[in-house]
């Protein structure tokens, strides 16, 4: 059973009926999650964080922004994966839907949130270090 996302307050539950030649359901599921966080990893890439479709380059800048876009993702995906293996994705990615208990967003958008914060973090200190030294006589 599949439930798919709200769309003006409204869900729909669909049954999906996968037919493979595997043996095991449970290896059916695993494959089949698999292809999802690959359809997932498409999307990021080309309408969600990394916006590629919208970028308009030649072929070999493409090339090269394809491949710091891997990096990004994987180093982001990493740093995802190790906040969720300590058990701090709910203080990291807080959820706005009151009555979900699990955690939506994939290992990438916490790994991609965490960098932003610590970009944001190093830029505000940066920024009140240099208002200290305006005014010094206010510490």
């Amino acid at each position: 059973m599949y439930k798919k996302q709200k769309y003006r307050q409204k869900s729909v539950v669909e049954k999906w009926y996968p037919i493979a030649n595997l043996l095991s359901a449970g290896k059916i599921k695993k494959i089949y999650s698999q292809r999802m966080g690959i359809e997932a990893m498409f999307k990021d890439y080309k309408t969600g964080a990394y916006n590629l479709e919208s970028a308009k380059a030649n072929e070999t800048r493409l090339n090269n922004l394809i491949l710091l876009i891997a990096i990004s993702y994987t180093i982001s995906s990493f740093q995802g994966q190790k906040i969720k293996n300590k058990g701090v994705q709910k203080y990291r990615s807080r959820t706005h839907e009151k009555s979900r208990k699990k955690r939506r967003k994939s290992s990438f958008s916490v790994g991609l949130s965490r960098i932003y914060s610590a970009i944001n973090d190093d830029f505000i200190w940066e920024l009140v270090a240099n208002l200290m030294i305006l005014n010094p006589h206010k510490l």
